[in-house]
Order: structure tokens, then sequence, then C-alpha cells
């Protein structure tokens, strides 16, 4: 009998608004503010805002006439700052070799994994566009890895 066990915290993921905020042609990397109006069920505590820190190559705040913030702007929620779940399993195999001759034997396999069939979060949603509404999605887990899965198998061995 063999037992194994994983355990794993949670990957840092960023929440990121889904639009282009920072003019720079590349929607999938512009993050919110922290502090506005809009929350996620799944990330208790934190509200997030349109992007407001304009910042020039140097770290220096801009503005630029005429153009008022989201647009060219980033927002002042951190990269990675979120985790998800973190990730526990326990895997099991059972076997048993039955002698059939003296060099022929014959193998009994039974592997359990994920036996607690804990829900183990792969990913989660990471989008949160706070000029879309009061609530989002992010934190919400999007993927799972597998459940509680067995197999069995015969293994004839000479």
């Amino acid at each position: 009998m063999e037992r194994h066990r994983s355990f794993a915290a949670g990957r840092p993921y960023n929440v990121i608004t889904g639009t282009d905020t920072r003019l720079d042609l590349g929607a999938s990397q512009a993050r919110p503010s922290v502090g506005g109006a809009t929350t996620s069920p799944f990330i208790p505590g934190v509200t997030f805002g349109v992007a407001a820190t304009c910042l020039a190559n140097n770290g220096a705040v801009f503005a630029v006439p005429g153009v008022t913030p989201p647009a060219g702007c980033d927002g002042n929620l951190g990269r990675n700052a979120f985790t998800t779940p973190g990730f526990f399993q326990v895997d099991l195999r059972v076997s048993k070799a039955i002698p059939i001759t003296e060099r022929l034997h014959l193998d009994l396999i039974a592997d359990g994994f994920n036996l607690f069939n804990r829900l183990n979060v792969l990913s989660v949603n990471q989008l949160c566009d706070p000029t879309a509404g009061t609530t989002c999605s992010a934190g919400q887990p999007s993927a799972s890895y597998d459940a509680r899965q067995f197999q069995f198998a015969l293994k004839l061995a000479w």
C-alpha cells in the first residue's frame, strides 16, 4: 500500500479590467484601482475603481490635457495581489502480487486519486471592469483539478 499526499500554497493572480485603459493596444494587462464602488463576492473586503494612476516611464505622475482617466492610465492595484485557494490531495495505491508459477505472477492494482474529493481550484476569473457595474466576478473559480477517480489494473509479469 502506497500513500501520496500533495500540498501546495495558492497561486497568485492578477485582477484585470479587460479594457485598454492604458491606451497601449493591449487590453489583457490593465489593472483597476483599489477603492471604488465595484465589489466582488469572491474577494471580500476589497473594492475596485477605475484606473486613475497615470505614470510616465520614470514613475512621475502626468496628465494629458483633454483626456480624463481612465484613458491612458493604469490602476493602483498591485501585480499578483490575490491568491487562489491552496491545493491538497491524497492518493492511495493498493496492490497484491499473486504467484502463479515460479516465474509467472499476477499483480492486482487499485489506485484512488483525490480520495477526499476536495475541490482544488486550478484557475479563477480575473476580470473586474469598474466601468461595467457595481459587481464583478473576479476571484470566482473557473476551472478545477479532477474530482475523485479510481482505476483498476491487472499486470501479468514473467
